[in-house]
């Protein structure tokens, strides 16, 4: 039996993947996504089936606000249990030179991390009100939001992912009484990271995706109802 539905946003590869799967192992149905990667999405459909037979995989950019809609709608349309989840794990990612950076490059980071973000939490949180269970809204973060730290080449993304961060909180603070709980994880540089500066990280160590996964089923669990707006940094003391 189906512990509900899982929207896991980015999920054909890396983390998104390692999520998905693992909550299918957990007794969730999935709503697995990609923009891109079409074929790493339907290895991963495979392997999340596996586990879940009902689990569906669906194409969207999610920073055009049509094409999200389409996608809330075609979960709607797949007869799928109540949504009881949903991960919001895209955000794409640049480095450059704050002052070399483009309008549309920085419109895009804010699109990719903080505007879509704030759409499918929006259209989760209608479906989930719907059924009136227990619910979850989880957003993936980055390391050291909260202290503002001054970036000079990650700006936008840094400025983007501080602004999702508020918006946790804010949603949690408004949904507290409505039994949908929103909280955040943010990873530190983990083994699928492009960029590996093990030398900076105190831990001396690359994160495990298992290790997030780890604070996202303590986060989810139905033993923390109490437990909203808040952020767990996995990143073995890196940019403390």
């Amino acid at each position: 039996m189906s512990k509900g539905t899982a929207i896991v946003t980015g999920s054909s590869q890396g983390l998104g993947r390692y999520m998905a799967v693992e909550l299918a192992k957990a007794g969730y149905t999935i709503v697995l996504h990609y923009f891109n990667s079409e074929e790493a999405g339907l290895q991963t459909l495979e392997a999340v089936k596996s586990y879940q037979e009902n689990s569906i995989l669906l194409k969207a950019d999610l920073t055009v606000a049509e094409e999200t809609r389409a996608f809330f709608d075609a979960v709607d349309a797949a007869g799928l249990p109540p949504l009881k989840l949903l991960i919001q794990n895209v955000g794409n990612y640049l480095k450059k030179d704050l002052l070399e950076t483009s309008l549309e490059e920085w419109k895009h980071m804010m699109d990719s991390n903080l505007n879509c973000s704030f759409q499918t939490a929006q259209l989760s949180i209608k479906r989930m009100r719907r059924h009136k269970a227990p619910s979850n809204i989880i957003f993936l973060g980055f390391s050291s939001l909260g202290s503002f730290r001054a970036e000079t080449e990650i700006g936008p993304y840094y400025i983007a992912k501080s602004g999702l961060w508020l918006l946790t909180k804010s949603l949690a603070k408004s949904l507290a009484d409505k039994n949908i709980r929103v909280n955040m994880i943010s990873p530190g540089v983990l083994e699928t990271s492009v960029s590996k500066p093990v030398s900076e990280i105190p831990a001396g160590r690359l994160g495990q995706l298992s290790e997030i996964q780890s604070a996202l089923n303590f986060l989810i669990s139905e033993e923390n109802p109490y437990l909203t707006g808040q952020n767990i940094e996995v990143a073995g003391g890196w940019r403390l």
